[in-house]
């Protein structure tokens, strides 16, 4: 078995908790403006300068700019009719439906903060089918309007589902950056919702990096404030982040307790990717006690809900856990096929995580067969990727890889 299983675990509730802040900028905002905010901090406003720049490249010049005064307007009835229904298949993990009726509404004609919040509902529903190129667009679109009005509340969920988007590429470096970008803002307008949802993506960065205190510090402080407000949603997304806290450090019992707490009010409120992560997680709880017809299960119910929803990251996700199921029975042929299906979906998708993770079994899987010269290549290729995205942890587990490996071939 493959010493990388373990990765898989990272990477339940990624994308879900980054549509808590962008779903909930868009209902709070459908009708009416915010009051402008103080002044930024620092850091934050040097980030602020630099997408300044960025929005003159994304704007032509001819093109007249929307100001504060044009998006005060508010949205019809009809638009926000529009919106939540978008925000409603969003939900329901429809999210080629969400992008439908977005560019519906698009073709109308709105007033210019109608089209930011569209923007914004278009990028969440891209990031879910793994379009990553798509959703950073919109989100960039978002990020120029809202620097433009002077929204800060805006701003913070632009810079949100820009730290998803470099997440999900493995830029973790960007992707805190953006995460902390945002938390900065809602700190500073008194948002508890945003902070919580900050809270936690910062939480996935370390988690990623295999700085599993830290981790766990950040999704409580995220879960403190959702169980304060009262929001299920995100109190699902802690419960299943910290399972997967437990889960790295083989804290099985209390891993499969917490995955189960969030798969429960996940099915309550109809919510399709956070039902198939915490199926999945459930799955390498079962694959962890070698329990592996019950671990297989749960991962095909993961992958069938992921294929139904469309998204291509948690269809690699489970593609690579079968792979580890196989793997595990003697079945190599199997395991190749399912890492292999898993690492084209990842650089499609461009998952530099991903991808690392099925060239690492892959050198597990070469290892086992005795093909010493191809495992290697394999793993060397996984630990180029480890260190160039910043993941330590799993970095180290492939140099002891790498380590055993030769010693066994000098043997």
């Amino acid at each position: 078995m493959s010493t990388l299983d373990g990765i898989f675990l990272v990477l339940g509730v990624l994308g879900a908790i980054g549509g808590v802040v962008i779903v909930w900028w868009v209902i709070r905002h459908v009708i009416g403006r915010r009051p402008e905010a103080p002044a930024t901090k620092s850091d934050i406003k040097r980030i602020n300068e630099q997408l300044e720049e960025l929005a003159e490249k994304l704007s032509p010049p001819d093109v007249v700019r929307p100001t504060t005064e044009d998006l005060a307007a508010e949205a019809t009835a009809e638009t926000e009719k529009m919106l939540q229904e978008a925000l409603d298949f969003v939900h329901e993990g429809k999210y080629r439906d969400a992008i439908e009726q977005v560019l519906t509404a698009y073709d109308r004609d709105l007033p210019p903060r109608a089209k930011a919040q569209l923007h914004l509902v278009a990028g969440n529903a891209y990031l879910e089918l793994s379009d990553y190129g798509a959703a950073e667009t919109h989100y960039k679109l978002l990020m120029q309007a809202a620097l433009d009005s002077k929204d800060r509340e805006a701003e913070a969920a632009a810079a949100g589902g820009l730290g998803q988007v470099h997440a999900n590429r493995s830029d973790l470096e960007g992707a805190e950056g953006y995460h902390r970008m945002a938390l900065g803002i809602f700190e500073e307008i008194g948002d508890r919702f945003g902070q919580a949802a900050q809270w936690g993506n910062l939480g996935l960065v370390y988690g990623y990096r295999g700085e599993l205190e830290d981790a766990e510090d950040y999704y409580r402080k995220a879960l403190a404030i959702f169980e304060e407000i009262g929001d299920r949603f995100g109190q699902a997304a802690q419960w299943g982040n910290l399972g997967l806290v437990y889960g790295d450090r083989g804290e099985l019992e209390d891993a499969e307790d917490y995955y189960r707490k969030s798969l429960v009010i996940f099915e309550e409120i109809s919510n399709g990717f956070g039902q198939a992560s915490q199926l999945g997680n459930l799955g390498n709880v079962h694959a962890g006690r070698g329990e592996l017809e019950d671990a297989e299960d749960y991962y095909r119910k993961a992958l069938d809900i992921f294929e139904e929803i469309g998204n291509k990251f948690g269809q690699a996700h489970d593609l690579g856990s079968l792979g580890n199921v196989y793997a595990r029975r003697g079945d190599l042929e199997g395991a190749e096929e399912h890492y292999r299906k898993a690492l084209v979906i990842q650089e499609e998708i461009g998952y530099r995580l991903g991808q690392a993770t099925q060239l690492a079994n892959l050198g597990s899987l070469y290892t086992r067969r005795g093909d010493v010269e191809a495992a290697e290549e394999q793993y060397q290729q996984a630990l180029a990727a480890f260190e160039e995205i910043g993941a330590r942890h799993y970095a180290e587990i492939t140099r002891r890889n790498l380590a055993e490996l030769k010693e066994k071939h000098d043997d």
